[in-house]
């Protein structure tokens, strides 16, 4: 199976490089923990595509040898330098500090709250990213931050026009050395 994901990872990679696309720096695993029942790994990376740069997360979640699931969120951030991050760094931080409740807002209705009390969630609220510039086609991430049995699980939506909905869930933990790796890679840059 190993062998499998890498041979389609490297297929991915020929088609992406004859589409423009590149990885500028792979930041790796910057996390690996509990999500509930699972065991999450969070790695990270950033693309160039033509004219933008993007942040791809990428969240795999393993229940036994059995059960592995990957997915992944990438939006554009910047369409003039990799490092310029500081609003990806601002939209991590008000994620990370999510719990106070600053930035989230609650966008459900009535019947979204009454399922959500069934299910036994308690929503936390939704925080709309604005690090995300404008490239073709246009796209949205948002984070919603829900507390299910006991633990902080955040759910990363990204919605591209034309092409559909990307989501990820993330333990609340993961935002912490996400937006370590990413302050590293533009120091390091910066020298």
């Amino acid at each position: 199976m190993k062998l499998f994901r890498q041979a389609i990872k490297a297929e991915f990679k020929a088609i992406n490089a004859q589409l423009g696309i590149h990885t500028i720096a792979e930041l790796g695993r910057v996390f690996d923990g509990p999500l509930q029942a699972y065991r999450c790994e969070v790695s990270m990376s950033i693309e160039q595509w033509p004219k933008v740069y993007l942040l791809r997360i990428e969240a795999r979640r393993y229940r036994g040898s059995s059960f592995s699931q990957a997915r992944f969120v990438a939006w554009p951030y910047s369409a003039e330098s990799a490092t310029a991050l500081a609003d990806v760094l601002h939209d991590l931080g008000v994620v990370e500090a999510g719990l106070s409740g600053s930035g989230f807002t609650d966008r459900r209705s009535a019947f979204g709250r009454g399922m959500d009390r069934l299910l036994g969630t308690e929503s936390l609220g939704e925080y709309r990213f604005t690090s995300v510039v404008d490239h073709d086609p246009p796209s949205v991430v948002k984070a919603e931050l829900a507390r299910v049995r006991g633990h902080a699980v955040v759910t990363l939506t990204q919605h591209r026009e034309r092409y559909g909905l990307s989501m990820l869930h993330l333990p609340l933990e993961a935002f912490k050395p996400m937006r370590a790796a990413l302050r590293r890679y533009v120091e390091s840059a910066d020298r």
